[in-house]
Formats: C-alpha cells, structure tokens, sequence
C-alpha cells in the first residue's frame, strides 16, 4: 500500500539523520539502533511494493538483506567482522547486478560507464592501497570491482529504459559506500568524524533507489 510505502520511506529519512546526529555525537546506542533501523525500513519497503512477485524485485530484496547483514556486522570494529561485512555487501551488490540484467540494457551506454568506473576503481584503490594490508587488499579489490560493475549495469538498465535516476542514485550509493570503507575499518585506516557523518547517512539513503526502481 502506498500508505505504508511512504511511510517506511520517512523511516528510513529519518534513521539516516538520526544516523548522523549519533556519530557526530559519539552516541553508540543511537548509531547502533538508528543503523539497523534504516536497514530493515528498506527491506519493508521493498516487501511492500511487493518485491517477493517477480525476480527482479526478488532479486533487489535479496541484495536488501545482504546489506542489511553487512550493516549489522560493520558495527564491530574487529577486522573479522568487518570481512565479514564487505563480503556481505559484495554478494549484495552482485544481487543488484543479477536484478539488473533481468531488464533491457543498453550496450553502449554500458561500455561506457564500465570505463568511467574503471578509472575510479584504480583511483580509489591507490587510494586505499597504504591503509590495506595481506589479504584486506584483495577483499577490498574485490568488492570495488563488484560495485563498480553495479553502476555499470544500472547506467545500462537507465539508459535504455529512458529513466537516468536509477543510475545516478547507484552511482551516489556507490561514492558513498566507497568514500566511506576508511571510515567503517577502524582498525585499517582513521578518517574525520565530517566524512563519517555524510557517508553512512547517504549509503542508506542512496539505497532507497532500490526499493524505489520497483514502483511501477
């Protein structure tokens, strides 16, 4: 129901605002609880605009709960946990890819952002590179390869469909997400309370687009 649908969405606003207040106020409790809140919002959401009923939808609830699994084991700063997060969210962001593919893509506009990612992939990957040490290194390598050919896909799936938003919010999420690796692996690299307030509200919010794309 659009009632509910609305509703869930305003949920998710405002734990991610509430996201960012509890960081920059170092309340554990609140980023604990406002974190997980926006996490199951989105699954809702994505069941309410009945996501269960056909495979991409079944698809993009699937990434969903991936992520909403990565979430809840970023909050542990132990690099075991968080290992355990990234795969999370590379099996989440490979299940995005699958959803991806069940619509008409167009190829060049694929090619096209696959090289636009590229760039940024290895850009961000020196970037990172000083922090990660052993096997980090192919973890993270791993999940910048995942993630940048989500974007590449749903630039594709946009493209042909006529509708750019979906993949400008992929695009957002995936800044987002990527900015913010430094900032979840305490224990691999520090970075200022600022960034860390901007990231993880913006990742849960970006991720709305995916419950979104099943409206219509």
């Amino acid at each position: 129901a659009l009632p509910m649908s609305l509703a869930l969405t305003a949920l998710c606003a405002v734990a991610a605002l509430v996201l960012a207040w509890s960081v920059w106020r170092d309340l554990k409790a609140a980023h604990i609880a406002a974190k997980l809140t926006a996490s199951a919002a989105m699954v809702a959401l994505a069941w309410s605009l009945g996501a269960q009923q056909h495979d991409y939808g079944r698809w993009v609830l699937a990434g969903l709960l991936l992520g909403a699994l990565g979430d809840a084991l970023l909050l542990s700063s132990r690099e075991r946990w968080f290992l355990g997060g990234l795969a999370a969210f590379l099996l989440a962001h490979a299940a995005y890819i699958v959803a991806f593919d069940t619509r008409p893509l167009l190829l060049l506009a694929w090619w096209i952002a696959a090289a636009v990612m590229t760039v940024v992939v290895i850009a961000v990957g020196i970037w990172l590179r000083p922090h990660l040490r052993g096997f980090m290194r192919w973890a993270v390598a791993a999940y910048l390869v995942v993630i940048a050919a989500m974007v590449a896909w749903a630039v594709a799936v946009a493209a042909a469909s006529g509708a750019g938003w979906p993949a400008l919010l992929a695009a957002v999420s995936a800044i987002a997400f990527a900015s913010g690796l430094r900032c979840n692996s305490s224990n691999v690299a520090k970075c200022g309370v600022v960034r860390h307030c901007w990231t993880s509200p913006a990742w849960h919010l970006t991720q709305v687009s995916g419950p979104s794309t099943l409206v219509g």
